[in-house]
């Protein structure tokens, strides 16, 4: 039972963490040769935002700067003028160091040209330079995937419930890596625009697959196509995960220069971080069975009770956004 809410108050925890931890993001538009729209968004819940103050060039935004709530998120919008361009451009945010976010930084030139750049508690600035490396565009994307991963509760939920059908045998190595190459095919059909599907609809249907896993591990039951195949099911909703991914890369924006490389390695980073949750995973599950009079069966049903009913109030929560 200590076991059960253990994992209750994780999950509880990794849920209220969520505002904290989801990503703000500098939009910095061209207008013009000397004009940029700048748009800042941050978590927010209800009326509340999370307290982050954007520094341009040491100067903090105007004060008649337009700014609403939409979403869970808090925008802000308002134009720079820069004769001497974007180069140069430095850009802060004070309070990072307080916090569990990062900032996603996104410039859009005139002639449609992207850069993206992240600010963390390690790198709380930024300055604009001509072009963004080949290197740092590998750097950036790769750790954009490996933290998209591990701070998406909803996809760390479904690989969990295929390590508990799977469990120690090679099953697992042929689900997770059906989960991998499906959501990796339809990352990229929906980042390169040949596949478009609505973002709400979807994210519905994603909670719903981990509903779906969670009653099979309730059930237990052993020739059930789920446990005889899951390389079948997780091969099936990582075609649907994947589409969760892109709309993720999609606020995030890929270098048209090394657009390839971009979507390549912020894949990469995602199964980076995929591989160490499940290592994580593994090694507790191994640490668990090595105690003794511990009723394994039993908090594993209680566990997949408790999954079910978090992805359940997920996509309840979805459904109502349509």
């Amino acid at each position: 039972m200590r076991f059960a809410v253990l994992i209750f108050s994780f999950i509880c925890s990794m849920a209220a963490l969520a505002d904290e931890i989801r990503p703000a993001l500098l939009q910095i538009q061209q207008i013009d040769q000397s004009r940029y729209e700048i748009l800042w968004k941050v978590p927010a819940r209800e009326d509340r935002r999370l307290r982050l103050d954007l520094i341009l060039d040491g100067e903090l935004p105007p004060a008649n700067r337009k700014a609403h709530f939409i979403a869970g998120s808090y925008l802000e919008r308002w134009q720079i003028t820069r004769p001497q361009g974007i180069q140069g451009l430095r850009v802060s945010v004070a309070q990072l160091k307080t916090t569990l976010t990062d900032v996603i930084i996104r410039y859009e030139s005139l002639a449609g040209e992207l850069l993206t750049a992240r600010l963390s508690a390690n790198t709380p600035a930024y300055q604009f330079s001509e072009t963004p490396s080949f290197e740092s565009v590998i750097t950036t994307y790769t750790e954009l995937g490996i933290e998209h991963i591990l701070r998406g509760t909803d996809h760390l939920l479904f690989v969990a419930c295929l390590v508990l059908i799977a469990g120690f045998t090679r099953k697992l190595f042929w689900a997770i890596s059906g989960f991998t190459l499906a959501h990796s095919i339809t990352l990229a059909l929906s980042s390169l625009d040949l596949i478009v599907l609505p973002i709400a609809p979807l994210e519905a249907v994603i909670a719903l697959s981990i509903v779906f896993l969670a009653v099979e591990i309730a059930k237990k039951q052993q020739h059930s196509l789920t446990y005889r195949y899951p390389v079948v099911v997780s091969a099936s909703f990582g075609l649907l995960h994947g589409f969760g991914f892109a709309a993720v890369l999609a606020e995030i924006g890929l270098p048209k220069s090394d657009l390839i490389a971009g979507l390549l390695f912020f894949n990469v980073g995602v199964e980076i971080g995929q591989l160490l949750f499940i290592a994580a995973m593994l090694l507790v599950l191994t640490l668990l069975n090595k105690i003794k009079n511990l009723p394994l069966l039993k908090l594993e049903k209680i566990s997949s009770y408790i999954i079910g009913s978090i992805a359940m109030m997920w996509c309840i929560e979805r459904v109502l956004v349509f």
